[in-house]
């Protein structure tokens, strides 16, 4: 376990990890864990405020350009389907429940019938 805690103090790790990081190329798990590894690991820390650094002129020289009506429409579009998605998963599971207690009171009255008998 030490091993692994040890690599996070490689310099080629360190800046690589700091690198992806600032650009924003780690997934969210992997993102989490640095903004985790960085409270510790003073080198990491700084290698990341090294390159916020260094990428913030482009921040200072580049104009913010406004997404297209097009980009808009995707997102909205790609929005809606998830809302969809996650309201039809809310009926099956709600469905799911409800057929597995009627069923479950089925069993339990059959079984009760089937003693009486």
């Amino acid at each position: 376990m030490l091993e692994k805690l040890t690599r996070y103090h490689h310099k080629q790790i360190v800046n690589h990890l700091a690198s992806h990081y600032v650009l924003g190329l780690l997934s969210a798990r992997v993102s989490a864990r640095v903004e985790t590894l960085q409270r510790n690991n003073k080198p990491l820390a700084q290698q990341i405020r090294l390159w916020q650094q260094q990428l913030s002129f482009f921040d200072r020289q580049c104009e913010a350009l406004p997404p297209e009506s097009e980009t808009w429409q995707a997102i909205e579009q790609h929005i809606s389907r998830i809302k969809v998605v996650k309201k039809s998963t809310t009926n099956t599971k709600k469905f799911v429940i409800v057929a597995s207690l009627v069923l479950g009171l089925s069993l339990i009255g059959l079984f009760f019938a089937n003693l009486i008998l």
